[in-house]
């Protein structure tokens, strides 16, 4: 038999943290020379097709990563662990610190689940009181697989819980989230949050609890 387990699911840009953190990234490689300014106009570009519908999201983030391509492992470890040491960690709103710890604290598997890169993402679990982070694979040469949002979401958690042999307790689990992407696991758990809610996710979970970080 599975072990049966609660967890509480948070999702990370715009929910943990303000902004895109892929578009930090970017900036923080610009800076440290590892992504070159010729590329930018390109990144933007791409960016800027994706928000009018006119590039899918995975094909945007491709363009953005493709850099990883000139950089060995060693060189992309440090880039990217500097990043969240520099750049995700201290700017975390520490309401989002002080629930994960609480979940924690309480015996709650506590997981962070985004559609973000890994290739930075994973270097959050060792500082963070959590026992997964699941996000959008990325390989060593900036290639994109299956982008970890809407029901990919919720795709990823089970499939977490099967391979660690959980059972998870739906009802008795927290889920918290930002936008109408999230909505599959809000909808799954007992205790669904909506922090600084896109208007889209309020429609479609009418009644859901809500609360303000960061501001």
């Amino acid at each position: 038999m599975p072990d049966s387990i609660t967890v509480a699911i948070f999702d990370f840009d715009n929910t943990m943290r303000r902004g895109d953190s892929i578009t930090d990234l970017v900036r923080y490689a610009m800076q440290r020379g590892k992504l070159q300014p010729a590329r930018l106009p390109g990144i933007l570009w791409s960016t800027l097709l994706y928000l009018i519908g006119a590039k899918h999201e995975v094909e945007a983030k491709a363009q953005a990563l493709a850099f990883m391509a000139s950089l060995n492992e060693a060189e992309q470890e440090a880039l990217f662990s500097g990043f969240v040491q520099d750049q995700l960690l201290p700017h975390l709103y520490p309401e989002a610190l002080r629930e994960t710890q609480k979940h924690a604290d309480t015996g709650r598997k506590v997981l962070i689940v985004s559609a973000s890169p890994d290739c930075y993402m994973r270097y959050l679990q060792p500082a963070l009181p959590v026992s997964a982070v699941l996000a959008t694979p990325v390989n060593a040469q900036g290639a994109v697989g299956h982008n970890c949002k809407g029901e990919e979401k919720l795709r990823r958690i089970n499939q977490w819980a099967q391979e660690n042999g959980y059972h998870i307790d739906w009802p008795d689990s927290y889920g918290y989230g930002d936008s109408a992407a999230d909505a599959p696991y809000l909808r799954q758990v007992g205790h669904p949050v909506a922090v600084n809610a896109h208007r889209k996710l309020l429609h479609m979970m009418p009644g859901i609890s809500q609360v303000t970080w960061g501001k």
